[in-house]
């Protein structure tokens, strides 16, 4: 069965990375049959380390709520399993 992510998981994700200081937002769109989620760098100070921590802090985020998360190639882009 697909897990769905609502629109509060999606603010409370923002939240959670503006608290940790992570300039990134999270952006849903809702796809035939899957959800899709891309990743907005907010500013340019967002460099490698950044990017290291927030896809930790989004595994970790989406974990808690028994999903796993795949990337696209650029890891801009990412879906739920």
């Amino acid at each position: 069965m697909m897990k769905i992510i609502a629109i509060q998981d999606i603010i409370d994700c923002n939240l959670m990375l503006k608290e940790k200081e992570l300039a990134f937002k999270l952006h849903i769109r809702d796809a035939c049959g899957k959800q899709s989620f891309w990743i907005e760098p907010l500013g340019n100070e967002s460099g490698e380390l950044q990017y290291k921590d927030m896809y930790q802090a989004l595994e970790a985020f989406f974990g808690e709520r028994g999903c796993k998360i795949s990337y696209s190639e650029d890891k801009i882009n990412f879906w739920v399993d």
